[in-house]
């Protein structure tokens, strides 16, 4: 037998398959001889004698991608039995050619339920495949900034043949272009569709999908409110009370649904807007509307929803706050009143009467008062009203009101007397009066004291001066006992100031002591019945403003004027009433003395008839600092100077520093802690200060009198920082029996805008950096030297800008080690500080 043992075929499809089976070679018979060779896809079988059958077996191992064998293996045989075989192999091998048409570019409309899913923009047709294993995948990028369109993707397709797929293959031909008809797109018309697979087993393709929207989405209604504000206290000397708010109030979650954006991705704002027009923007992505500072009103609330195409929809609805709680009236137990005897009557206000009412919501100035609900402001009293023609009692309800028209009352009265005008029959002997007059020391009369009178028979309404300082009681009941207490505890600074500290602290020491018990009794601060350190450290916190009243002592007290001191020097344990017992005959000279806490050198302004005080000359102390610019976050010292300070007795004033924040304080020539500076209104971005000596001090203009470290909070200069004012403490000082202004001036001087920094770090042994600031652009040397003053590195074209500038050492530009000193060396200005270098 003469066989051909194999062939070797490329497999396209199952109809190749079949050819490949097909193509084995088929047997010629030939009995005789061999003859000659047989081809044409034959092989020769011959025997000696003659063939009798011919058999044949056939096997076979392919996968699933058409790569492996065929095998047919032939058994002749002769007539007498004799047998032999011959085998023929085909084998098969996957070649890839699959087509596709991928699909074209897409403009769609936007839904949240899948409007850009491939069975929406389309996959890709594969064709003749038969023979291929392909898969297919995408991946999507999504651009949301796109000129025409809401958000754009470019969605990428991957065909992978894994029969024949390398993925190590390092390079990749393109594919084949079947069809040049079929492009993406008119704007991508050279990008075809159509292509068929080269051969590698892979194929990739990208499809652009533009999704467009136009439907805003449905933001849900928010639901209107009314709200009751219930709580509140108000007093404490507050025009209104901080907690006029109906409290926290937070609305449900915003919602939203939309046609292209999940719910949960629609994004929300709020804006509030109330009577006057004033809106009020919430930050962006809020969930809710939340406020804890509503106040009495009407607010319109908007909501806002946005979708992830940019479309909007708003709803909205309204809130009203409404003030519900009643104010609170407090009246005078009673107050008098004198017919006048031009006009034989008397006009009595109803808010004469009150005594301190409040309200949580409306400022006191703005309460209304009438006697009675629906009364008036104020009432007519005549002789009519003072049958017996010396005087009677009235009762009344005063009704206060407030902004919302809530309203309460309290019940009082009025005792309408004749006085000594004789306007009214007059019938004597059936009652008296008692009258005086209250005045400071220097017999100015002290407006705005209530008196309260206590008596063995009935109740005698208080009595509030006015700038006269005199009072009057009549129509009382002769042979009753009777105790008069004036009272004032307001304007706790009305003249104080660090004069006073310093007039304290020469009596403390014995240099000048006060000349009369009623300054004693002023410069006893903290009521203690003696005069210490402790009184003068209690009111310098008053000036300072760390204190808003004094918190053992109130701010005047009142002795009655007829009180003999056994010892000016000691007057502890004088009388603050005034009582007569046993009322026979009128008493009109009953007078008190007024004596406002704190102020020993008697500047108060005690009735309203005064003008300020014109505390100061045309004079002023100038302090004095230099000017420097300031990194935020940076640490300055300011050292404070003064050209004019000559025998200095105090100073106080209020210090503005913008941007700034005070670290501590240094003492110079002054002895100053922070004792004498007041942190309570640095938040405002100030701080108050207060230094007195009672011997006075003088020093030299370039003598530091003290000094502070700041710490900037934002990039800043002193002379736009620092100011000095009378915002909460007066600018004023005291020497040579002079009253004097504050000022402060900041200016340069040689070198000023120059700073030369130490290295750092230091001591160093790799590297080190020195900084320095400059005042202009010029050149600079930097020198280092040893401790003989020998040069060991000079940097002559060190950098020289204007302001901040670093010059980087490294340990290999320097000879030895130890201590060094490097010196910067300007036209204008040259420094030198010292350095370590460590092996």
């Amino acid at each position: 037998v003469y066989c051909h043992t194999w062939l070797t075929l490329d497999t396209y499809d199952q109809a190749g398959q079949v050819n490949a089976k097909s193509a084995f070679w088929t047997p010629v018979l030939r009995s005789g001889g061999r003859g000659a060779d047989v081809a044409d896809g034959k092989f020769l079988v011959w025997d000696n004698c003659w063939i009798g059958t011919i058999d044949s077996v056939d096997t076979k191992y392919v996968d699933q991608c058409g790569n492996g064998w065929y095998q047919r293996t032939w058994t002749a045989k002769d007539k007498c039995g004799a047998s032999v075989t011959c085998s023929q192999k085909i084998y098969t091998y996957h070649r890839s050619d699959f087509e596709v048409m991928f699909p074209a570019d897409v403009l769609t409309n936007c839904d949240a339920d899948g409007g850009a899913s491939p069975d929406v923009t389309g996959r890709p047709m594969i064709m003749d495949d038969e023979c291929e294993l392909v898969g297919v995948n995408y991946e999507d990028v999504r651009y949301d900034v796109v000129p025409d369109a809401c958000y754009k993707i470019i969605r990428t397709w991957k065909l992978i043949d894994w029969c024949k797929y390398d993925p190590n293959a390092h390079h990749r031909f393109p594919d084949v272009i079947l069809d040049d008809r079929f492009s993406a797109s008119d704007s991508r018309s050279c990008v075809y569709r159509k292509l068929k697979d080269d051969g590698d087993g892979y194929m990739e393709y990208t499809q652009i999908i533009k999704v467009i929207d136009t439907e805003a989405p449905v933001v849900a209604a928010c639901k209107s409110d009314t709200l009751c504000i219930t709580t509140g206290y108000g007093g404490f000397g507050a025009e209104t009370d901080p907690m006029c708010t109906p409290g926290t109030y937070t609305t449900a979650l915003f919602t939203a649904t939309d046609n292209c954006t999940p719910s949960n991705l629609i994004e929300f704002r709020w804006e509030l807007k109330n009577a006057a027009g004033v809106i009020t923007k919430g930050a962006p992505k809020a969930t809710r509307f939340s406020s804890s500072t509503l106040t009495v009103g009407v607010y319109t609330l908007y909501v806002i929803g946005a979708d992830k195409c940019g479309n909007e929809d708003t709803s909205q609805c309204t809130i009203t706050v409404r003030d519900c709680k009643k104010p609170t009236p407090y009246c005078y137990n009673g107050i008098a009143t004198v017919i006048m005897p031009s006009t034989g009557s008397v006009v009595v206000w109803a808010s004469d009467l009150n005594a301190g009412s409040y309200d949580n919501c409306t400022k006191k100035v703005d309460l209304t008062y009438k006697f009675g609900r629906n009364g008036q402001a104020s009432d007519t009293f005549s002789c009519a009203n003072v049958p017996n023609g010396v005087s009677a009692t009235v009762e009344v309800e005063v009704w206060v009101t407030d902004k919302s028209g809530n309203t309460d009352f309290c019940r009082t009265y009025l005792l309408i007397q004749d006085g000594n005008g004789n306007a009214c029959p007059d019938q004597s002997g059936v009652a008296g009066s008692i009258a005086g007059k209250v005045a400071t020391e220097s017999t100015e009369p002290v407006e705005n004291v209530v008196l309260e009178v206590k008596s063995s028979s009935n109740a005698i309404p208080a009595f509030k001066t006015a700038s006269n300082g005199s009072y009057a009681f009549g129509g009382l009941p002769m042979k009753s006992d009777f105790s008069i207490t004036p009272k004032r505890d307001d304007d706790p600074t009305n003249g104080v100031s660090t004069i006073d500290l310093v007039l304290i602290q020469k009596h403390i020491l014995g240099v000048q002591p006060l000349n009369s018990a009623y300054k004693i009794i002023a410069a006893d601060v903290d009521r203690s019945n003696d005069i210490s350190a402790v009184d003068l450290v209690e009111l310098r916190k008053l000036i300072l403003t760390v204190y808003d009243k004094l918190p053992n002592n109130t701010s005047w007290r009142f002795v009655p004027k007829s009180y003999a001191f056994s010892n000016i020097n000691s007057p502890w344990g004088f009388p603050e009433k005034l009582d007569i017992g046993s009322l026979s005959k009128d008493e009109l000279n009953r007078d008190f003395v007024g004596v406002k806490v704190g102020d020993v050198n008697g500047t108060v302004v005690p009735h309203s008839l005064l003008g300020a005080e014109a505390r100061t000359g045309g004079n002023s102390l100038k302090f004095n600092t230099i000017d420097r610019s300031l990194r935020a976050g940076e640490e300055a010292v300011v050292e404070f100077t003064s050209a004019n300070f000559n025998s200095i007795e105090g100073y106080q004033f209020s210090l503005a520093m913008k941007g700034l924040e005070l670290k501590s304080v240094q003492s110079g020539v002054l002895k100053v802690s922070e004792s004498n500076f007041g942190m309570t209104k640095l938040g405002e971005g100030y701080v108050t200060t207060s230094w007195n000596e009672s011997r006075g001090i003088t020093a030299g203009s370039n003598d530091v009198l003290f000094s502070i470290t700041v710490k900037a909070t934002k990039a800043t200069t002193l002379s736009a920082s620092l100011v000095i004012n009378s915002k909460y403490t007066r600018a004023e000082a005291y020497g040579n029996n002079e009253n004097l202004g504050v000022a402060l001036e900041i200016g340069t001087r040689a070198g000023a805008g120059y700073v030369l920094n130490q290295n750092s770090p230091n001591p160093f042994k790799g590297t080190t950096v020195i900084s320095y600031e400059l005042a202009k652009t010029t050149d600079v040397t930097v020198k280092i030297t040893d401790v003989t003053g020998r040069i060991v590195k000079s940097f002559t074209n060190a950098p020289g800008n204007k302001g901040y500038n670093q010059l980087k050492v490294n340990r290999s530009d320097i000879s030895g080690a130890g201590v060094m000193y490097y010196t910067i060396e300007t036209k204008d200005f040259t420094a030198t500080k010292k350095m370590i270098i460590v092996e």
